[in-house]
């Protein structure tokens, strides 16, 4: 009678690729080996599931480690740590029969950490500076003329002085870090840019909440996987906003008049039609273009306001003198696309080009402390004091124009009440009486 083989002797005996079933696993299946043509020999748990056999690697045999070592070396097993990891996968494996065996556990468990792999890059990329700076992009795209401030708001209160902060996932920042930010602002003295910081970094939370149920919100903010707006918990300070008023005098617009009056040329031109105008916001009045000048007024476009909310027109009258300041502001781009420019239409005149030339017109005025934004409060102080009302000034200038009844009910372009009062302006800069006259005709060439 033969003496029976050792589980290493079956092995060694077996053909090259045969699988050799070794000993029966429980609960199920069993552990086999398989010699390969490089000499190794690789031991697999077989088993049968759904009425297929499949196999699934244990590892490779190494026949000089002890033959009770269990653990493995160099991923490599004895024959006793194989059958100890065979029933290890036969157990999992009968645990989970419910999901797909021990396949279902593995497919599950790797997609477990392609989630958490995705997350974790999710996280690396979505910070608060990739959510600001998208926030500041989605301005942009918005043509909203803010997209400036914001931005250097953002880099030079934010990033710059909160470079970890910045690199931090947008999800996980709290309110109490965004105080901070914003007490350092102030400290700095810059309580308004405080209040304006904190309004950029709500809105651009919001935006991302609203991201995943919103189709007019980019994609793209969905990434950041925001669930509450930190920013919102911290209040506006209003004392903060307080505005330094400090309009010109009606003497300092007589001098500033007197002065742009006689600069010629396309710079003084433009100078005249900011001031004539009623002290229109320069960006707006830069941005007009060659289309939005009609026969008897012209078309300013105020995108101020809400995100997303439709740009409002602004009609201003065109006056005789008002014709001719814009006449000379337009000298070298008639036919462009935007009318105050200096390259035949292609680009508007810079915002900095028009405040040097007007700081430059206030200092020969002999103006202290002057900011063109102190001709625009000028215009409607001096206005006030000419029994203009409220709301006709807020008409002229846009601002204050709000309610659903502005926005949806009243239509009138209140072109002829605005040509009386801007007739009030140019009277009072001219030094004549100053009152309000009955128009005779309302389109082009003011019967005055």
């Amino acid at each position: 009678m033969s003496k029976q083989q050792t589980a290493h002797q079956r092995i060694m005996a077996a053909e090259i690729g045969a699988f050799t079933t070794l000993q029966k696993v429980l609960p199920t299946g069993s552990l086999q080996a398989r010699r390969l043509r490089d000499g190794s020999i690789s031991l697999y748990w077989r088993y049968t599931f759904a009425g297929r056999r499949d196999r699934h690697v244990i590892g490779r045999y190494d026949p000089q480690l002890s033959p009770k070592q269990l653990s493995p070396k160099d991923g490599a097993f004895s024959l006793a740590g194989a059958m100890q990891e065979a029933m290890r996968f036969a157990s999992l494996h009968h645990s989970n029969l419910a999901a797909g065996g021990l396949k279902g556990l593995i497919q599950a468990e790797d997609e477990a950490k392609l989630v958490a792999a995705q997350e974790k890059e999710r996280r690396r990329v979505a910070t608060l500076k990739a959510l600001l700076t998208s926030y500041v992009d989605w301005l942009i795209k918005q043509n909203r003329v803010s997209h400036r401030d914001t931005a250097s708001i953002i880099r030079n209160h934010i990033f710059t002085p909160w470079p970890e902060l910045s690199e931090q996932p947008a999800c996980d920042i709290k309110a109490e870090q965004i105080a901070d930010v914003l007490r350092l602002i102030v400290q700095k003295g810059f309580g308004r840019t405080s209040n304006k910081a904190r309004a950029y970094i709500a809105a651009a939370y919001q935006l991302a909440l609203r991201a995943p149920v919103d189709p007019t919100v980019p994609a793209n903010f969905k990434q950041f996987g925001v669930v509450s707006n930190p920013a919102s918990a911290i209040p506006a300070n209003a004392a903060l906003n307080k505005s330094d008023r400090n309009p010109l005098s009606a003497a300092e617009l007589r001098a500033y008049w007197g002065v742009v009056d006689k600069i010629k040329g396309q710079k003084g031109g433009v100078l005249k039609l900011h001031l004539l105008s009623g002290g229109q916001r320069i960006e707006q009045l830069l941005r007009l273009k060659a289309e939005d000048v009609k026969q008897d007024h012209l078309v300013l476009w105020d995108i101020k306001g809400r995100p997303g909310r439709e740009p409002r027109p602004i009609d201003l009258p065109l006056l005789p003198w008002i014709r001719e300041a814009l006449a000379e502001a337009r000298c070298t781009c008639k036919n462009g696309f935007f009318v105050l420019s200096t390259d035949s239409g292609a680009t508007h005149i810079a915002n900095t080009t028009l405040n040097e030339w007007a700081n430059q017109a206030a200092v020969e005025a002999g103006i202290e402390k002057f900011e063109p934004k102190r001709i625009r409060s000028g215009v409607e102080t001096l206005l006030a004091s000419k029994r203009v009302s409220e709301g006709l000034r807020g008409r002229l200038q846009s601002h204050g124009v709000t309610g659903i009844q502005a926005r949806h009910y009243d239509a009138h372009d209140y072109l002829t009440e605005k040509a009386e009062a801007l007739e009030v302006l140019y009277q009072a800069l001219c030094q004549e009486p100053a009152v309000v006259i009955e128009l005779r005709k309302r389109v082009g060439g003011f019967d005055l």
